[in-house]
């Protein structure tokens, strides 16, 4: 676990990281990452994060807030719903093969950009009005 301060060996098979501040250099770095919190009591992290950095996302039956996202994930075939324990072990060995995992990242790159840029579009405009509301209070 990364809170002791440790590093991944480079034969350690899983590595959990529980540190807020690293979450995103781990989820870049991994092929694979498992939505905490699902297969329990609901998702704590929103799943398009590692989905965005083209880590490959399995998920469990409680996907508390972010059932949404998680099925959208899914149904782009970009991620994968697991039972328990066994179905996991059984979806990360199928994930192993490069071709398969390369799929889903790139699936997931399409759910994560789809209407950006609408986004960059409403951003843009959001602040070009704050800008004029800004100049307007000088007057």
């Amino acid at each position: 676990m990364r809170v002791r301060a440790a590093f991944p060996h480079r034969d350690d098979q899983i590595f959990i990281v529980d540190r807020n501040d690293e979450c995103g250099l781990w989820m870049h770095l991994a092929a694979i990452t498992l939505s905490g919190g699902t297969l329990v009591d609901g998702a704590n992290r929103n799943p398009l994060n590692p989905a965005s950095l083209g880590s490959v996302v399995l998920f469990g039956p409680e996907g508390g807030r972010y059932a949404a996202s998680l099925d959208r994930l899914a149904q782009a075939g970009a991620a994968r719903k697991v039972r328990d324990a066994s179905s996991l072990a059984v979806e990360v060995e199928r994930l192993l093969a490069p071709d398969k995992a390369a799929e889903m990242a790139i699936a997931a790159w399409d759910v994560t950009t789809n209407g950006a840029d609408v986004g960059e579009f409403l951003m843009r405009r959001l602040l070009t009005l704050l800008d004029e509301a800004e100049s307007r209070k000088g007057l």
